[in-house]
Formats: C-alpha cells, structure tokens, sequence
C-alpha cells in the first residue's frame, strides 16, 4: 500500500535535533520525513509542502534558509545566522500549517 499526499499535521520534527541548535556563523542541517494523514511516512517527492526555519520576528536579512524536496519523502533544510536570535521551524501546506518548532537562541562562537 502506498502512503497519500503529504499532510502537514501529521508531519512531526524528529525529536532527535530539537530543539534547533547550531552556531552562529555555521549552518543547521534538519532532514523532515513528511508523513500523510494516517502518519504515514512519505516515499516520493514533489509534495506541496513547505518546511521554513525563520526567526520569528527578528530581521529576514539575519537568516538564510533553504528548503530541498529529496524527492524520497523528506525535506532538507539547511540554514545560517551572523546573529544570535530564537529559530522557529514550520510545516506547512495550503490547507494547514501545523507542525512547528520554536527553538532557543542561536550560541555565539
């Protein structure tokens, strides 16, 4: 049986890397495994999902993120900060926008 579209409720951060941490002038790496409606893990590419880290208030300039589908079900996000401020993570398709993340500060090296 093949698993549905992806759903982002049901989508979940792995709890292994949370909460977001990485070093000031180095970039965080998170893979998401995008799940369906059942909790189904994803196997193929091309959903209509969007992953973010953002800085939740603090300037855009101060953040540079990009998302890659890998085209077997996960998302890599990568990302990196020149100042030190709180990353929120976030899951979300064009019906719903429920799995999140807020992290602490970035550390200073």
């Amino acid at each position: 049986m093949k698993p549905g579209p992806a759903h982002a409720p049901s989508t979940k951060f792995p709890e292994d890397v949370l909460p977001l941490q990485t070093v000031v002038g180095t970039q965080g790496r998170l893979v998401v495994h995008l799940s369906d409606c059942m909790g189904n893990k994803c196997i193929e590419g091309g959903a209509h999902l969007e992953v973010s880290v953002n800085t939740n208030g603090a300037p855009k300039a101060a953040l540079t993120c990009k998302c890659d589908d890998q085209q077997d079900g996960t998302f890599l996000v990568t990302w990196s900060s020149e100042v030190s401020h709180k990353l929120h993570a976030r899951a979300q398709d064009p019906q719903h926008a429920c799995a999140h993340h807020d992290a602490p500060p970035l550390p200073h090296r």
